[in-house]
């Protein structure tokens, strides 16, 4: 059950206290499925942190690079989230 990444709360709280603005992840979801209630996503999301979810798994070729983040999702009329083209650009 526990066989893909996820942001402990207490990890997401962190996140906002250091100011981060996104939080992207190669798993399904920020959130460990045990948890009822998504803590995680409502610490970030009401914080002011975009959450991008279900990367490619080849994000350890970013690791310690400078690059460009473009999230492209499409438009879901009254959505609250939507499948998105990512793109790394690195500089």
């Amino acid at each position: 059950m526990d066989s893909f990444g996820y942001v402990e709360p207490e990890a997401a709280k962190e996140l906002v206290k250091r100011g981060f603005k996104v939080v992207g992840i190669d798993s399904p979801s920020v959130e460990m499925p045990r948890f009822r209630e998504p803590e995680t996503h409502r610490t970030l999301l009401s914080n002011g942190v975009l959450i991008i979810e279900n990367l490619a798994d080849s994000l350890s070729q970013l690791v310690g690079k400078t690059f460009k983040l473009y999230c492209l999702p499409i438009k879901v009329r009254e959505g609250d989230g939507a499948p998105a083209r990512v793109v790394a650009v690195l500089d």
